[in-house]
Formats: structure tokens, C-alpha cells, sequence
């Protein structure tokens, strides 16, 4: 998936972005389902206006760009899919004392006309009196595994939730709540544990669940697990700078695995 790490402004200014393509929703396209693909596509033309290199940067010989209506190459989107839906509810940091209701989409979208590399993107304010339109953003893009991005998301995420022993009733509970955040298809088949296994750890304090919550809509649902690792050696050994290592072991039935 496509990441944008940082923005600058038209001025040079430089800021940490870390964060998915996102767009906000007007009323009137809720039911979002019944709009998708129009908001989606919305969200790719203004940040992915004009495409360039993922060097591309204002500088002090390199003024900002001029908009030029026939170099714009915004990839296209040829598919989405609707894969989250949360709720918050915080109180508004623009209106002192008004709690707003955050309604949050995930979607998962499939492009063509992107560049397979890392690259940088131009997104420009909408046109003046005059007809100019001046630089709003270079938007730099690179593309990471879903594993990494989350990492990168937990930067100014906030702990929503934490769940440990006791916070659910049985396995079945749990497996309510995971649904909404987890495809649970697999969990206890072939060489996966199930929702019973997940339950019996915390039950046993062995592990927390985390949600976290971030502005751009990504649930950040952990399994908190801590592990500690001994270093182990002895008196003489260390003066050598020896510490003993496991190479493999064994299972009562005969299996040894690294």
C-alpha cells in the first residue's frame, strides 16, 4: 500500500505526516457505500494531482511548481472496498464543549496509472480570482507492507481500549468483539489457534488486548504480549564474552525444530 510520510508547503515548510490518503465525507454521500468509488477517486485527484519523482522538493533553486492542466496524471481507481467502520466520540478541539461524533472508514482501493516505485505527488489549492492555482502541498508517497504501516501508525494514536482478564464473559465475547476489527475465517484451522486459545491467555494474564485509535480512521487492534530474554553465562565464560545460545529443540514426539 501507497504511505505518505511527509508534506510540504508551498513556502518550503516541511512537516512528519505518516498517515493513509484520507478525505472527508460530506452528508450528503452517506450512505458512503452508495458513493465509494466518486469519494475515493475524489481523494486520488487532489493529492495525486500531478505526479513526480520522490526527490522532488522545493528548495531554494527549486520554486514551487506552477499548475499546468495538461501534465495532470492522476492514477485512477479501477476498485474499492469498504473494510472498517468505527465510531468516537470526543469532545470537538474547534467547538469548546460540543462532543462530535467521529464516523471513521477503512477502504482498501486498487489503482492504475501508479508508479511502482516511491514517488512524490502535487496537490493544488483551487483557482483564484485570476484563475491561478497555487501549490497546497508535495505529498511524498512510498510503498510499504500493511505490517509496516501499521507500526508507523501508532505515531500520535491514542489507547482506546484495554481489554484483560475478566473483561469478557467466555470465548464467544471475545470473538464478538475481535469480529469487528479481525477476519476470524482462519482462527483454529490448520496451524492457527482459535478465539478459545486467545480467550484462555487472557483469562491467564498471559497477554492484554490494545485498540487504539487514530484521526485518519485506522483501528489499531494489539495482542500485548512481554517477553523477557536472559542472557546467560557464567563467570568465566564472560570474560570471554560467551553467552549460551539455544540452537534447536525438541518435542516428545520425536521433533526438533531451530
Amino acid at each position: 500500500f501507497v504511505f505518505n510520510t511527509w508534506q510540504q508547503y508551498e513556502n518550503g515548510t516541511q512537516r512528519t505526516r505518516n498517515g493513509l490518503l484520507s478525505e472527508k465525507l460530506s452528508m450528503d454521500e452517506i450512505p458512503v457505500e452508495e458513493h465509494l468509488q466518486e469519494v475515493c477517486q475524489r481523494a486520488i485527484d487532489e493529492e495525486m494531482m500531478c505526479l513526480v519523482g520522490s526527490t522532488f522538493k522545493i528548495g531554494p533553486s527549486e520554486p514551487p511548481p506552477l499548475y499546468e492542466q495538461h501534465k495532470r496524471c492522476s492514477p485512477s481507481v479501477i476498485d474499492q472496498k469498504l473494510v472498517d467502520h468505527t465510531v468516537e466520540i470526543e469532545v470537538s478541539k474547534s467547538f469548546p464543549g460540543l462532543p462530535t461524533v467521529y464516523h471513521l472508514y477503512t477502504v482498501d482501493i486498487i489503482c492504475s496509472g501508479m508508479p511502482h516505485f516511491d514517488f512524490n505527488s502535487l496537490e493544488f489549492r483551487e483557482a483564484d480570482s485570476t484563475g491561478h492555482r497555487r501549490l497546497k502541498y508535495i505529498h511524498a508517497w512510498v510503498w510499504l507492507e500493511w505490517i509496516e504501516i501499521r507500526r508507523y501508525l501508532f505515531e500520535g494514536s491514542k489507547l482506546v481500549e484495554r481489554m484483560t482478564k475478566d473483561s469478557f464473559p467466555s470465548a464467544d465475547a471475545l470473538g464478538a468483539w475481535l469480529g469487528r476489527f479481525v477476519d476470524l475465517s482462519m482462527w483454529g484451522q490448520l496451524k492457527y489457534r482459535s478465539v478459545k486459545d486467545l480467550y484462555n491467555e487472557v483469562q491467564h494474564q498471559e497477554t492484554d488486548l490494545e485498540l487504539w485509535s487514530r484521526h485518519d480512521g485506522v483501528p489499531l487492534l494489539t495482542r500485548v504480549v512481554h517477553l523477557l530474554q536472559m542472557k546467560v553465562t557464567t563467570k568465566n565464560q564472560l570474560q570471554d564474552g560467551r553467552f549460551l545460545f539455544q540452537t534447536w529443540h525438541q518435542s516428545p514426539d520425536g521433533r526438533a525444530r531451530d
